[in-house]
């Protein structure tokens, strides 16, 4: 850290800046928030639980499919 940057980190009265008087800081808080609270109310909100369900069984089968050999059986387990 260099003079410069003390000097662009300091108000007007000589103290340092805190993190939400720097808009750059804000803008990237603000997205990275938004974006993490958009996908967890979209996947709330906008997915029905039957849609859900369906793509959560097309993804098994899919699994399934390409593991095919490699998972046990309820027989080979005990």
């Amino acid at each position: 850290m260099n003079h410069y940057d003390d000097v662009f980190d300091q108000n007007q009265e000589g103290q340092k800046k805190r993190w939400f008087h720097k808009p750059r800081r804000v803008f990237i808080v603000v997205t990275v928030c938004s974006g993490v609270s958009l996908l967890y109310f979209t996947h709330l909100i906008l997915i029905p639980k039957a849609v859900e369900r369906w793509l959560g069984e097309i993804v098994f089968e899919m699994m399934k499919v390409e593991w095919k050999g490699k998972l046990l059986t309820v027989g080979e387990l005990g």
